[in-house]
C-alpha cells in the first residue's frame, strides 16, 4: 500500500513543481492500483494534473485538449464522493470553480469553430459545476442557448436564454423582450 501511496504523493509533487509528464504517469498507475484507486486524494490530484495539463502550452500534451477537462470533472466528482478528513472542502470547491471556467472557455472556442455540440456539451458542464457550487452566474446560460440557437435548435434554446436573463446576464441579445 505505502508504494502506492507514494505514487499518489510522487505525483502530487511532480505536479506542483511543473513535471506534468511524470505526474500524470504517476498518477495513472495509482488510479489503476486497487490500494489507491479508492482515495479520494488519488482523484483530487488527479484532477489538478488533468486541468494543468488541459492549460499546458507542450506539445506532448496536445492530444490530451478534448480529454483532459473531462478526465479533470469525472476525477474532482470522484475525490468530492469519497470521505477524506485531510482534503478541504473548500479546496474541492475552488478547484470546481476554476474547473467551471475552464469549460466555459473551452466551449467559446469550440463556439467559435462552429462546434456547437462540443460547446454544448463543455457549457453544460461548465452549468452543472457553478449549480453545485452555488454560484449564480448567467454566461454558461448565455452560450449554451446561443449554442443551440447556432445549431437551429431553437426551441432548446430558449430555456436556457431565459435562464441567463434571470440571472441578469447583460447581452444586447437578451435587452428585448
Amino acid at each position: 500500500v505505502s508504494g502506492q501511496s507514494q505514487k499518489v504523493q510522487a505525483a502530487y509533487n511532480y505536479w506542483k513543481f511543473g513535471h506534468l509528464d511524470k505526474a500524470l504517469t504517476n498518477i495513472e498507475e495509482a488510479v489503476q492500483n486497487p490500494s489507491t484507486a479508492n482515495s479520494a486524494k488519488t482523484y483530487f490530484y488527479r484532477a489538478k494534473i488533468y486541468m494543468s495539463i488541459y492549460g499546458s502550452s507542450k506539445a506532448e500534451f496536445k492530444s490530451y485538449k478534448d480529454t483532459a477537462l473531462l478526465i479533470a470533472y469525472e476525477s474532482l466528482k470522484k475525490a468530492k464522493e469519497i470521505p477524506d478528513k485531510f482534503i478541504d472542502p473548500e479546496e474541492i470547491k475552488a478547484d470546481m470553480k476554476t474547473l467551471s471556467e475552464l469549460f466555459l472557455n473551452y466551449g467559446i472556442s469550440k463556439f467559435n469553430e462552429k462546434n456547437y455540440e462540443k460547446a454544448l456539451m463543455a457549457f453544460k458542464l461548465s452549468i452543472e459545476l457553478k449549480e453545485e457550487i452555488n454560484e449564480k452566474d448567467g454566461t454558461p446560460y448565455f452560450f449554451a442557448g446561443h449554442s443551440l440557437y447556432a445549431a437551429e435548435k431553437f426551441a432548446e434554446a430558449i430555456p436556457y436564454l431565459e435562464k441567463a436573463k434571470s440571472l441578469n446576464y447583460q447581452d444586447t441579445l437578451l435587452m428585448n423582450d
